[in-house]
Parts: structure tokens; sequence; C-alpha cells
């Protein structure tokens, strides 16, 4: 069960510096928020994502999370653009 836990966490991690290299070398330099959505989080993903902000807040990064009750609501809100990337998936 750890290994799950430690590859779930890798993988967030891989995936929010890719995405943070997407935005270009200027948005390190400048504080950016990336906004997230995410279903209701379990303690152990609430985790996660703690230690992952912990990361990111040492290169300017701040993630905003929005929560979503239904799993068509996150696809939506990144086509409209509300959100910047849907994490779950």
């Amino acid at each position: 069960m750890k290994i799950k836990r430690l590859l779930g966490f890798v993988a967030i991690a891989v995936a929010s510096i890719g995405i943070l290299a997407a935005c270009g070398k200027d948005a390190a330099k400048d504080k950016t928020v990336v906004r997230v959505g995410t279903m209701a989080k379990s303690e152990s993903e609430q985790a996660r994502w703690d230690k992952v902000e912990e990361i990111l807040k040492k290169e300017g990064v701040t993630l905003k999370f929005s929560e979503f009750t239904d799993y068509s609501q996150p696809n939506v809100a990144l086509n409209n653009g509300d959100i910047d990337i849907n994490a779950f998936q």
C-alpha cells in the first residue's frame, strides 16, 4: 500500500512540475497560481497535495483548489478555463 501512495505522490509531483515548466522561464520569476480541479479529497490525497504545495511553494507557485462533486464538472471547468489542470484523472 505504501508503494501505491509513493507512486501517486510522485505522479502528482511530476505532473505539476511538467505543467509549470510549460509556463516558461518568466513564470518562475513571478508568483504563479495554478488552479487545480479535484474531487473531494481523502485524507491520504490531502497529505499528497500538502507535500506538492510545499515543494511548489519554494518555486513561487501557489495551488488554488476547486473541489467538485460530479466527475463531469472538472472537465467542463477545464474547457471553460475556470481551472488550469484537472487532477482527478
